[in-house]
C-alpha cells in the first residue's frame, strides 16, 4: 500500500509542470533562467507602462475639457496680445517654433 502511494505521487510529480510551465524532463540551465526572468520583467514593466499611459492619457482628456469649456475665444486675441507685450521674446519664440514645426509638417507632406 504505502508503495502505491509513492508510485502515485511520483507519477503526478511526472505530469506536474515546475514554475515556468515546463515538464521536469531536464535541469534548466542559467541562460534559460535568466531569459525568463528577463521576460517576466518585460512583461510587468510593459503592464506598467500601459496603466500608466492610460491614466495620463485620461487625466489630459480630463485636462483638455475642462480648458475647453472655459474658454472664451473672443477674450483669446486680448489675452495673446498681453502675453505677448509681458514675454516678448518667449513670443517671438514660439511663433517661430510653431513656423519650423508646420514647415517640417508641410516638407513631410510633399515627400510622402
Amino acid at each position: 500500500m504505502v508503495n502505491n502511494a509513492k508510485t502515485d505521487e511520483s507519477k503526478a510529480e511526472d505530469r506536474m509542470p515546475e514554475r515556468g510551465g515546463r515538464q521536469h524532463d531536464k535541469p534548466r540551465s542559467g541562460a534559460e533562467i535568466l531569459h525568463e526572468a528577463a521576460e517576466q520583467t518585460a512583461q510587468t514593466l510593459n503592464d506598467a507602462l500601459s496603466d500608466a499611459a492610460r491614466i495620463g492619457a485620461e487625466k489630459m482628456t480630463h485636462a483638455a475639457q475642462e480648458i475647453v469649456e472655459n474658454l472664451d475665444l473672443r477674450e483669446l486675441p486680448h489675452r495673446a496680445r498681453e502675453y505677448a507685450r509681458r514675454n516678448p521674446l518667449q513670443f517671438a519664440a514660439i511663433g517661430i517654433a510653431a513656423a519650423v514645426l508646420i514647415g517640417l509638417i508641410m516638407r513631410s507632406r510633399h515627400t510622402a
